[in-house]
């Protein structure tokens, strides 16, 4: 029968409840849980990074439904405080674009980033 777990994801501000089944697996010096979780799916950015002559329009999609994605476009990592992903945005200069999606009772997608060179 699935349990409710508090993890705590990196950057996040709180815990997060998530329904998953366990196994306790015991070892002669500690105990260590492993579990899996719901995850929300990992972004996709496209087009696929590469060398773009003038500007580029950039899609951030992910396929779990509701899920909230969170960019940036300055080579640092993107968490909750970042740029929320509503629409398809322009690059003019050479940019990195790291991507998260979230959604409430979940575990946080695993992050994402594409390089594009706009020569």
């Amino acid at each position: 029968m699935p349990r409710t777990y508090n993890i705590y994801p990196r950057g996040g501000t709180g815990p997060l409840a998530v329904k998953s089944k366990i196994a306790l697996l015991r070892n002669s010096r500690n105990n260590v849980a492993v579990f899996r979780a719901n995850r929300v799916a990992q972004p996709v950015i496209s087009p696929v990074g590469g060398s773009y002559a003038g500007l580029v329009v950039v899609t951030i999609t992910t396929t779990t439904p509701g899920a909230q994605i969170y960019y940036t476009t300055n080579n640092t990592p993107a968490d909750f405080n970042s740029t929320p992903y509503f629409s398809s945005f322009s690059l003019s200069t050479t940019s990195i674009v790291h991507a998260i999606a979230y959604l409430d009772g979940l575990v946080t997608s695993m992050p994402t980033n594409t390089t594009f060179v706009i020569t």
